[in-house]
């Protein structure tokens, strides 16, 4: 160690030591200051002490990533982000949370913050963090690599069996110019299938280090690599986009709309390759089997004619809005969620139901609703459908929501861009105007944007008109809207229309397939429809031409 140090580190620079003395001895001090180094050790009474007491040393940083200490695997995975986003790693005492931790978290109740690993590990001692993991630890090193590294030009791996190589190896992938993620790996191929998907979404031979010897990390596993980083399509999945037809691009842009009670008349579209189905209908208590099985059979129709597996969304949002009540349980609504639950027994209550949308093969879900509007409000349920008048306390709850359902697996889309809440009409019936953009920026505006800060992967744009931004459009068939989402507020997922059967567009002289065409030249990425007018839509989208032209 000591040839090791001088080779790297210049006489008269600073060592630090992290740990108390049944860690590393306190000789160790003492033979470092001989070799002329300034020591710096940072100790606490035990590990999470320890990881407390090198957080204050960095300066107290404003994001936290929250890993367990009884394993080495989720705190490993997260290296490299926490050094490109200058955040300390605490530890959590599995699912439960370390006092020395939760006292320092609750002095800075300001931090980001960010559980690497789910419900039995981070997630479940920190339910107020973004959730970031998957099933295993190969998994949640993936979670983390696209979370913090999309697009990465340089990935790192290490084997899973041991810890030291990919203690070292986190570091080097985060410092010397390098940006990339650490993924696990075991010790032999083939590769942990949950890394595979972010290996393919990388540039053909994006360069990789390895991290260990040949009997850490084998040859084999080096050729599986360079295999994954060059497919053109990843096993068991459809073939990448750029591939693709242009009808094959046309049907991914189609949300279609669905009954519980009559799954298998959807086979159609799922078999032509649309993009997601909406499930209406109150499925009755004791269905969850019978559901559980139709959405499998709709998958399995993608799946055998070569399919990306469409997304299955519905509207569980609570209260009124609530399409699996009966399967799965009434939630309270949102208005109600935000005067009665803290944010953390949202995320906590809601994670618990969207693991049981997850079992029925439920995907996406159409919440959390992210509008503004006063308890007096008359329209569309909006008195109870949002959380709060107020966009602070709509953006924390919007925020716990789709947390949430993402520790449950599900995902969130926030809606309805760019806003409802004090709008002077329902769009479901009929034209409805929003003040102008100046008030929206103070209220329904608010929530969106910490979404989008946050990371939420999907925003529904709404029909409103907004007197200075649509130019007497609803707000879907605006390109205003979507550079007002894109450009200004830096919204990079993937933008769905409400309903283009709503009255708000049938007012505006649209019929679905025309709207359909209008929102994909405005920006839209998906359009919702109704099922009859599928076939026309696609019609509709195919004449316009790629560009929508």
């Amino acid at each position: 160690m000591e040839s090791e140090i001088q080779r790297v580190l210049p006489a008269g620079d600073t060592v630090y030591v992290l740990g108390g003395d049944l860690a590393l001895n306190a000789d160790i001090d003492v033979t470092l200051r001989g070799l002329g180094y300034q020591v710096v050790r940072e100790a606490g009474a035990n590990e999470f002490a320890t990881a407390v007491d090198i957080a204050e040393a960095m300066g107290n940083p404003s994001t936290i990533f929250e890993a367990t200490g009884l394993s080495f695997y989720d705190a490993l995975s997260a290296v490299p982000a926490a050094i490109d986003q200058h955040a300390a790693i605490l530890l959590t005492d599995d699912a439960a949370q370390a006092p020395e931790t939760a006292a320092y978290l609750g002095q800075f109740t300001g931090d980001a913050r960010y559980a690497i690993g789910g419900p039995l590990a981070a997630f479940g001692a920190d339910p107020s963090a973004i959730p970031v993991y998957g099933q295993d630890l190969f998994a949640t090193s993936a979670a983390v690599a696209s979370r913090f590294f999309a697009g990465a030009n340089v990935f790192g791996v290490a084997t899973a069996a041991s810890f030291p190589d990919a203690l070292g190896g986190g570091v080097f992938m985060a410092t010397g110019g390098r940006t990339g993620p650490l993924l696990l790996v075991n010790p032999s191929a083939p590769l942990p299938s949950e890394i595979l998907p972010y290996l393919a979404s990388l540039a053909s031979g994006t360069p990789g280090d390895m991290f260990g010897g040949p009997l850490a990390v084998g040859n084999d596993v080096a050729s599986a690599l360079q295999s994954a980083v060059a497919a053109t399509s990843i096993p068991g999945c459809a073939q990448p986009a750029s591939t693709w037809s242009t009808s094959e691009l046309i049907e991914q842009m189609i949300m279609v709309s669905g009954q519980f009670s009559d799954l298998g008349a959807s086979a159609g579209p799922a078999t032509a390759g649309v993009g997601a189905f909406v499930l209406f209908g109150q499925p009755p208590a004791g269905s969850g089997p019978a559901i559980a099985a139709g959405i499998a059979a709709l998958d399995a129709d993608a799946n055998q004619a070569g399919q990306v597996a469409p997304w299955m969304s519905t509207d569980e949002e609570g209260g009124e809005v609530q399409r699996l009540a009966n399967v799965l349980g009434a939630l309270p609504t949102p208005r109600q969620m935000a005067s009665e639950w803290t944010p953390s027994q949202v995320v906590s209550e809601i994670a618990a139901h969207a693991a049981g949308m997850k079992s029925l093969g439920v995907t996406m879900d159409l919440a959390p609703v992210l509008d503004t509007a006063p308890p007096s409000d008359p329209y569309a349920d909006e008195s109870d459908r949002s959380f709060s008048e107020s966009g602070p306390v709509a953006a924390a709850y919007g925020d716990a929501y789709a947390n949430g359902l993402e520790a449950g697996g599900i995902v969130p889309v926030v809606k309805h861009f760019p806003g409802l809440g004090h709008a002077n009409g329902d769009t479901d019936l009929g034209p409805a105007t929003d003040p102008p953009l100046s008030q929206l920026e103070t209220d329904d505006l608010v929530p969106v944007g910490a979404a989008i800060h946050d990371g939420v992967p999907v925003v529904m744009v709404g029909h409103p008109i907004v007197p200075d931004l649509t130019n007497g459009l609803p707000a879907s068939l605006s390109s205003a809207t979507y550079t007002l989402l894109r450009q200004t507020l830096g919204f990079t997922g993937v933008t769905l229309t409400d309903s283009l059967g709503a009255g708000a567009i049938s007012a505006a002289g649209y019929s679905e397939q025309s709207a359909a065409v209008a929102a994909a030249v405005a920006g839209a990425d998906m359009v919702m429809i109704d099922a009859s007018s599928w076939a026309a839509t696609v019609s509709a989208l195919e004449q316009a031409g790629p560009t929508g032209a």
